[in-house]
């Protein structure tokens, strides 16, 4: 049986976190099964990292097509359509719905307008919040709506006090740092965070530090402006194994963005048992649970003192702690891959 996935899903080095839970959910399990992968991929880096687990389809839009986003409708109308055709595929694992007969499934956590009338298959989203806005405000039957609850990769577990004290030395000048993982963040998204610091550092003037994980460059404000940079470090293009002790060694992660509907950081954090401060969204708040502290979208001050809360706080720092840890102790990167297959199974059936 030929089961076509997008190949988009599979970011490795911009995003080694989400890469590896889509690697966990939806390629390790299939050496078990009776299935052959097709993967469609848009570059190089992306092609040679699904080759060992399957064929990779490169999809190249035309050239004679005008306009950049023609050429991603043709990808979905036409060349995905046609791909699916030739592999005789039986099953669509992607991002956005395709113009197909045969079922998808497609992961899109965020709710929005979707053309999936008449469609064969499912939507999976990361929370119940989110199967609810699917329904109620577009309209799409309940029983196309699965729930997938994420998690994040077993190398995201507590650190001993030695191993804090190493981690500080090498990456925070011995000193306790606030940390930010940020392959999907927005320029705005960096703009609060570096406010909120601010707000911490002329208030506060402690040592703390801020290091900032994965984030995209051309995405960053000014920062020879900015007063405190000689306090934040830019981390890039670390692997899971790299950021898994770096949040664990964290006082407390932030996370200012407000457009995720997955909660992938916030779990993170939460396995490594370091409290969260993230934006009172219905998706973060039924991730998050009591394990965070929640700001207004965009509210730096806010944040701010909330990251001094938790600084002077450790009674409060510790109730977050157990609290996260409870939270994070109900999602298993295994049971999400049990899962997902057995919504394969279903469609393919």
């Amino acid at each position: 049986m030929q089961i076509a996935v997008q190949g988009d899903f599979f970011r490795k080095e911009q995003a080694p976190v989400e890469n590896e839970f889509f690697t966990q959910i939806w390629l390790h399990p299939a050496r078990g099964q009776v299935v052959q992968l097709v993967f469609t991929a848009t570059g190089p880096e992306t092609q040679a990292h699904l080759q060992q687990w399957g064929t990779v389809v490169p999809l190249v839009a035309p050239a004679w097509l005008p306009v950049a986003n023609w050429a991603h409708k043709w990808k979905f109308r036409q060349q995905i359509p046609a791909m699916l055709k030739k592999q005789a595929a039986k099953l669509f694992i992607g991002q956005e719905v395709a113009g197909t007969d045969i079922p998808q499934l497609l992961f899109i956590p965020t709710p929005q307008a979707l053309d999936f009338t008449g469609k064969k298959g499912k939507i999976m989203v990361a929370t119940q919040w989110a199967a609810a806005e699917y329904t109620n405000l577009y309209g799409i039957a309940a029983e196309k709506i699965s729930v997938l609850p994420v998690a994040p990769p077993a190398a995201f577990v507590p650190v001993e006090w030695q191993w804090r004290e190493h981690l500080k030395s090498q990456y925070a000048e011995a000193c306790e740092y606030f940390v930010f993982y940020g392959p999907d963040a927005t320029a705005a998204d960096l703009l609060c965070l570096f406010k909120a610091f601010s707000v911490f550092k002329k208030w506060q003037k402690s040592s703390m530090k801020l290091l900032v994980i994965n984030a995209d460059n051309a995405l960053l404000p000014d920062m020879e402006s900015y007063r405190y940079r000689n306090d934040v470090t830019f981390l890039h293009q670390l692997t899971v194994e790299e950021i898994a002790p770096v949040t664990a060694g964290a006082y407390c992660l932030v996370h200012p963005v407000a457009e995720d509907a997955v909660g992938m950081s916030v779990l993170q954090a939460f396995q490594c048992e370091v409290p969260v401060i993230t934006v009172a969204t219905p998706a973060l708040q039924e991730t998050g649970g009591e394990g965070c502290l929640y700001a207004g979208k965009d509210d730096f001050a806010a944040m701010g003192q909330q990251m001094i809360q938790i600084y002077k706080d450790e009674a409060l720092r510790n109730r977050l702690v157990l609290a996260g840890k409870e939270k994070a102790a109900g999602n298993h990167i295994e049971r999400s891959a049990e899962n997902a297959w057995q919504l394969i199974q279903e469609l393919t059936s």
